[in-house]
């Protein structure tokens, strides 16, 4: 029975210093209540929170997420943050961040590009 109870208790102390490490991440947004999904899975609307769990106690991302705002009115665009994860032999992952906010004004054309403007065609030369 004392035996019993010593491996007991020291399962529970084991268990207790190698714990899951959980994050939170606030996600808002300049429009309230847009859909959030996380990995093609629904979230929520916003204001909301995403809790990590099953991370490296380093706050970095072990794995790729996908984090995707959904626009909830005319004028507004998809957005997308994109979290990369530890690779084997390679560099951390992506800290996880601590608030996420999306603007939902910005077009995907605008994310995409940058335009230089003192770049000149050849018949400007």
């Amino acid at each position: 029975m004392r035996v019993s109870f010593l491996c007991l208790t020291a399962a529970i102390f084991i268990s207790a210093c190698h714990g899951t490490t959980t994050y939170t991440t606030e996600v808002t947004s300049n429009s309230p209540g847009v859909r959030i999904e996380v990995n093609n899975d629904y979230l929520g609307t916003t204001p909301t929170t995403i809790t990590w769990s099953g991370f490296s106690e380093n706050g970095r991302f072990v794995d790729q997420w996908d984090v995707k705002a959904i626009p909830v009115t005319v004028g507004q665009f998809v957005q997308e943050k994109h979290f990369r994860g530890t690779l084997p032999g390679h560099s951390w992952g992506d800290p996880i961040p601590k608030h996420i906010f999306f603007d939902m004004s910005i077009s995907n054309s605008a994310k995409q590009f940058n335009i230089d403007s003192d770049v000149k065609t050849d018949s400007e030369k």
